[in-house]
């Protein structure tokens, strides 16, 4: 198991186990005014698009599909969200040049934030976060043809707004901005360089009839530059399935 997995399931174990510790009462608790605590996760599907500039070559995704899960745990002003995309294996074109089809994209990308409640309605969050990128290896020649591999981390801060509550549905926004670096697989670049970045996120929160689970499309704006050789925009349109523990 790669390690940005490894640190998404230990993740995910704490939060459950956090939240089963907060079931356990002495005395009778009090009903909360907002209905955001607790531990939520799901699975999520996007369509995306991935315009990545190196240097002279500029590779388009097209529309791609990524499946993943997401998850959020409150407990009084604490927070921690996550969320993980996989893009199995899909087509490219080369559109800086011409229209060829060189066969292989892949894209893992992961989030983690924790934070403070500084409001009913705001969150103040930082973490980390990681994109795994793999282009290339079709019918066309030249060593970034071959398979180009880069891997990106970095750090992560920003806040995300929301209403108090999600009744009768939410709406929430998420700002991010991200500082890191991007290693590269391939000859002829550096082996590292410095990068930064943001990503906005907006959504709506809607009840699926009186069950627990709650349906949540939305978008996403994101953009990465690399010392300024590569830089990666994307958006995306996406829906969680959330489901609320009691």
């Amino acid at each position: 198991m790669n390690k940005p997995l490894l640190a998404l399931t230990l993740t995910i174990a704490c939060t459950a186990a956090a939240q089963a510790q907060t079931q356990i009462r002495t005395t009778p608790g009090v009903i909360p005014a907002s209905d955001r605590g607790g531990f939520r996760i799901g699975p999520r599907y996007s369509n995306y698009s991935t315009d990545i500039d190196v240097g002279i070559l500029t590779v388009e995704s097209v529309r791609q599909h990524a499946f993943g899960l997401a998850g959020e745990y409150r407990s009084g002003v604490f927070v921690l969200d996550f969320n993980f995309d996989h893009d199995p294996e899909n087509g490219l074109q080369i559109t800086a040049l011409l229209p060829i089809e060189i066969g292989r994209y892949e894209r893992d990308r992961g989030e983690l934030t924790v934070g403070w409640s500084a409001l009913p309605v705001l969150d103040i969050q930082a973490g980390f976060r990681f994109d795994s990128f793999s282009v290339g290896a079709g019918g066309f020649g030249g060593s970034f043809f071959a398979g180009e591999d880069f891997d990106h981390s970095a750090i992560v801060v920003g806040i995300r707004a929301h209403t108090p509550t999600r009744s009768p549905f939410g709406l929430y926004g998420v700002l991010r901005g991200f500082a890191g670096s991007v290693d590269f697989g391939v000859s002829g670049l550096s082996a590292q360089v410095d990068s930064s970045g943001w990503r906005a996120e907006g959504g709506v929160e809607i009840p699926i009839g009186q069950s627990r689970w709650h349906a949540v499309p939305g978008i996403e704006l994101e953009r990465l530059d690399a010392d300024p050789r590569v830089r990666v925009e994307t958006n995306r349109f996406f829906v969680n399935f959330m489901y609320t523990f009691p």
